[in-house]
């Protein structure tokens, strides 16, 4: 049994295969690299998780003429008969990111302002408080506002969802942020 690994960075994402971990049942396997395996045997196809990655689907082909097909997985189980060679190919995708700019406004000296008299932008693109907009992985973003007479900016904090990301960035009045996938 062959594992094969595909990365499909179509929303700025950098990983390539070599950054999942493939496995066959318990196993750790290379990517293009044969494993024998036992006939009549099932073999659990599969992959760790891998932070900004979806799995498309794992496809399995054999030198008999058969065929299987898991859609929206990473993993599949395929019971190899005698003499057969299985091929499976499991294929990721870059999850875009998706990016949230929330306005607060604070009238602790009789202004009366709200959020929405606020012009929010990510470069040069108006956005909307508390909507969430998504962007190509990998790119330097530009957040900032428009400001209002009367009201100073007086702090920019980003905070991350993703496990292991740079998770808080703290300015003055905007800030850059690069999005990882996911």
């Amino acid at each position: 049994i062959t594992v094969n690994k595909v990365v499909v960075n179509n929303d700025g994402g950098t990983a390539v295969a070599s950054d999942f971990v493939l496995k066959l049942g318990a196993g750790t396997v290379t990517s293009g690299t044969a494993t024998m395996a036992t006939a009549n045997t099932p073999y659990i196809v599969s992959e760790d998780p891998f932070a900004g990655y979806a799995p498309t689907g794992v496809v399995c082909v054999s030198n008999l003429d058969r065929e299987d097909s898991a859609e929206n997985t990473g993993m599949i189980t395929v019971t190899p008969e005698l003499g057969e060679n299985i091929v499976c190919t499991i294929t990721n995708s870059d999850l875009r990111p998706g990016l949230t700019v929330v306005k607060n406004v604070i009238n602790n000296n009789g202004g009366n302002a709200v959020v929405s008299n606020f012009v929010l932008k990510v470069g040069a693109t108006t956005v909307t408080s508390g909507a969430t907009n998504t962007y190509a992985a990998n790119t330097n973003l530009v957040i900032s506002e428009l400001q209002l007479p009367g009201y100073t900016a007086t702090g920019t904090v980003c905070v991350s969802t993703l496990e292991g990301a740079n998770n808080v960035t703290n300015a003055v009045a905007g800030a850059t942020v690069k999005l990882l996938p996911g």
